[in-house]
Parts: C-alpha cells; sequence; structure tokens
C-alpha cells in the first residue's frame, strides 16, 4: 500500500484478505496464521532504500477479529441494504483518499452539514447532532428550515440557551463548547459566540479574542 504508517485501513484490508483466503482455500492448502501484517515503503521511498523485513508491521489477528466481524457481517450489510439517502455520513479529513470525496464535499457545503467544520470526527458530529436535539425543545421554530451549520449557530447565538440546556445534558454542553471554541468562563459576557462556527457560517477566517471581561470575534 502506498500508506506510510500502519493506520485503520491496514487492519480491515489485513482481516478481509484472512477472510477471504479461509474461505476460498481448503484447509489443506492454508492455515491462518496466528497474525499478519503489511509491508509498508521505507521513508525514502523503495527507489533510495532497499526493500527490508523491518518495514514488514504486523498485527495480531485476534485482536481484529471482534470489531471487525461486527463491522463486515452485521453493520456493513445493513449499509448495502439501505437506500443512498438513508445512509449516515460525514465527511471529514479522513474522506480525502475517496474517490467520491469532491461530491461529498460539494453535498455538505451546499446541505450546510456539519461536516463543513474542519476536523470533527464521527464522535464529534454525533455530540453536536445531540446538542441540536437538545435545543430544538427550546428554540422558536423558524418559518423556513435551517440547515444543520445554521441551526446550530442560531443555537450558540441565542441568549443563554446553553446554559439552560446544560441543565440536562452538561457532559454534551462541555464536549460542544470544546468542539466549538466558546469561553467558559464566569466573567465572559453571557452571549455565546464561536469561532468555529462563524468562520463555518461566514467562510472567513475568525480571530477571537478575549481581554479580562470583553469578548468579541472579527474577520
Amino acid at each position: 500500500m502506498s500508506l506510510t504508517l500502519f493506520q485503520t485501513p491496514h487492519h480491515v484490508q489485513i482481516y478481509f484478505y484472512t477472510l477471504c483466503l479461509k474461505y476460498i482455500l481448503d484447509n489443506a492448502f492454508f492455515e491462518c496464521s496466528e497474525s499478519a501484517g503489511v509491508w509498508l515503503p521505507p521513508s525514502g521511498g523503495f527507489d533510495v532504500a532497499v526493500p527490508s523485513l523491518i518495514d514488514i508491521k504486523s498485527i495480531d489477528i485476534n485482536l481484529l477479529s471482534s470489531p471487525l466481524d461486527l463491522f463486515i457481517f452485521r453493520r456493513l450489510p445493513l449499509l448495502l441494504a439501505q437506500c443512498r439517502d438513508q445512509v449516515q455520513w460525514h465527511f471529514n479529513p479522513l474522506c480525502k483518499t475517496c474517490k467520491f470525496a469532491p461530491s461529498c464535499e460539494k453535498n455538505t457545503v451546499e446541505a450546510g452539514r456539519l461536516g463543513v467544520i474542519p476536523n470533527l470526527s464521527g464522535g464529534d458530529v454525533q455530540v453536536l447532532k445531540y446538542l441540536l436535539h437538545l435545543g430544538r425543545r427550546r428554540l422558536k421554530q423558524s418559518s423556513e428550515p435551517l440547515t444543520e451549520i445554521e441551526e446550530l449557530h442560531t443555537l450558540v447565538e441565542t441568549h443563554g440557551l446553553l446554559k439552560k440546556i446544560s441543565s440536562s445534558g452538561s457532559s454534551t454542553v462541555r464536549k460542544a463548547r470544546r468542539l466549538l471554541a466558546i469561553p467558559r468562563q464566569k466573567h465572559i459576557a453571557s452571549v455565546s459566540t464561536s469561532p468555529v462556527v462563524e468562520a463555518a457560517v461566514s467562510k472567513a477566517i475568525q480571530v477571537c479574542v478575549y481581554l479580562m471581561d470583553v469578548n468579541f470575534c472579527s474577520e
């Protein structure tokens, strides 16, 4: 593989190949080893470095079986059985090597999904979506449907709303504040401001300055 670090895609590939060989080949011809490995290119590439067994990175197959069996035999079939618009997905930096990344990025921007905020993991998105769920109970319904990022912007900018939500989801609010760079200091003005959300909405770099009890953001 072209990747120079031993990463999750290697684990999936190793285990999937192992499963295929076990199902395709008779036991008389194939006996699965307890470990498998990937031969990674050296940092300088094979053009300047001689291939070495040191470059083979291995992992215990038993460590992969539990999480990947669940994904391959349960989650993946369910995903493949769904219509495309029903599949839950999130555009993030890990998508950059996927051939569908350009179309997913375009869809994310046009639909105003949370993926317009850079460097959010799948778990981070779930935190923010749960925050939106809690906020919908307290936000006045908009006359026009809002995108996810617009809804998040409204929630963050609504005076005192995060404080009210924290009474029923304090851990969610705490995590969301960290993700969105919202200050928690009591001496800062009560109107919340997130430079992360502002940048996603305005599509402009935001600089946030905190001085004593003054809090302001600017492009």
